[in-house]
């Protein structure tokens, strides 16, 4: 038996440094979705047109080295956005405004000193393996797409919140898909190799809607250089 369900994905990550949910209108941090019971085995997704709002964060371990040892710190940085996304024969375009972006710092790294001016909104391509930046806009001007204008450091939640499902899903499928992707980390423009991996858990209950539970696991490289300060600035991860 197949089931017909609205494009809503709640996609929880396995490695616990990326989480992308697609966020009702009023959002409750104490809710956790319910499964459904007598759900059906498979599901066909009926993509809508409509843009879906997302809450994406990304939490990343920061190691210094130096003569007296190694230090660790955290930075968590956390959007609020729309996403609309269109499939055009095995490639995919999409929209995305950003409305909120923070960062915050453990003891050790400064905060940034410069704040993103959003909203934000650009559009971009999948083709094959590669995902790409089109254009931007703010305030309903056309503007570069600069790792230096601080808005850009959220595009990476973005791309993570990304998802090129097939039509139809069943119980416990598993399948996998990579991606390149340009990004920014601070001012550095990067470029990142993402490996991820997917299950389906199970049709569940979430804010009174049905939605199918993804779990996701995902591994990523990105190398980048730039300069910020006068300084020549090389970053990998």
């Amino acid at each position: 038996m197949h089931r017909f369900i609205s494009f809503l994905l709640l996609v929880g990550t396995v490695s616990a440094c990326v989480r992308s949910l697609p966020s009702p209108s009023s959002p409750t941090a104490s809710t956790q979705p319910q499964p459904i019971s007598n759900s059906p085995s498979s599901w066909i997704l009926s993509p809508g047109s409509e843009p879906l709002p997302y809450t994406s964060a990304i939490t990343a371990l920061v190691t210094f080295q130096s003569d007296s040892g190694t230090l660790q710190d955290t930075v968590t940085a956390q959007a609020t956005f729309a996403l609309t996304l269109t499939k055009i024969s095995g490639s995919a375009s999409f929209t995305a405004k950003i409305e909120t972006f923070t960062t915050r710092t453990g003891n050790r790294i400064a905060s940034p000193s410069q704040r993103a001016d959003l909203p934000i909104q650009f559009t971009g391509r999948f083709d094959g393996h590669s995902l790409s930046l089109s254009s931007a806009v703010r305030q309903e001007k056309s503007i570069s797409i600069d790792c230096t204008d601080p808005a850009f450091a959220a595009v990476s939640l973005v791309q993570h919140a990304l998802l090129f499902l097939p039509t139809q899903l069943v119980k416990d499928m598993t399948w996998q898909d990579s991606l390149s992707a340009n990004g920014c980390s601070g001012p550095i423009p990067i470029i990142s190799s993402i490996n991820r991996s997917y299950r389906v858990v199970d049709e569940v209950e979430y804010h009174g809607r049905s939605a199918l539970l993804l779990e996701k696991s995902e591994r990523s490289i990105s190398s980048g250089e730039g300069s910020q300060d006068q300084h020549r600035i090389s970053t990998g991860s």
